[in-house]
C-alpha cells in the first residue's frame, strides 16, 4: 500500500511539473491593440533596411521574442528563408526599448515581419 502511494505521488508530482513548464515555455499571442503597437514598432526599427530582395517583393519572418524588465525586446529566435534577414532582424531588434505597456516579461510572444 505505502508503495501504491509513493508511486502515485510521483506520477502526481511528474504532471503537474510537466504542465507548469509546458505553459512557461509556450508562445503567447498578442492581444490585438498591443500587437498593432507592438508591429509599428518594429516595422519603424527595420526600416530602411539593406537587404537585397532579388526578384522577390518581400520577405517574411517569424520573430519569437520576449520583453526584460527594461521593457526592451529580447529576440529568442527569427525563422526565414533569408539567413541575411535573420542576422539583421536580431541585430536591430535585439534590447530595442518598446514604447508599449501590457508586455508581461518573461513570456514568450511571436510576430509575423515582412521586410519590402
Amino acid at each position: 500500500m505505502k508503495n501504491l502511494s509513493v508511486w502515485l505521488f510521483a506520477m502526481a508530482f511528474t504532471i503537474v511539473s510537466s504542465v507548469s513548464a509546458y505553459n512557461s515555455t509556450s508562445v503567447v499571442e498578442l492581444p490585438s491593440t498591443i500587437a498593432q503597437l507592438v508591429t509599428k514598432e518594429i516595422g519603424k526599427t527595420l526600416a530602411n533596411h539593406p537587404i537585397e530582395l532579388g526578384n522577390r517583393d518581400e520577405i517574411i519572418a517569424n520573430v519569437t521574442f520576449t520583453v526584460n524588465k527594461e521593457n526592451e525586446i529580447v529576440v529568442l529566435s527569427v525563422d526565414s528563408n533569408c539567413k541575411d534577414t535573420c542576422q539583421y532582424i536580431k541585430q536591430r531588434l535585439n534590447y530595442h526599448k518598446l514604447p508599449v505597456t501590457g508586455l508581461e516579461r518573461d513570456r514568450k510572444y511571436k510576430v509575423t515581419v515582412k521586410l519590402q
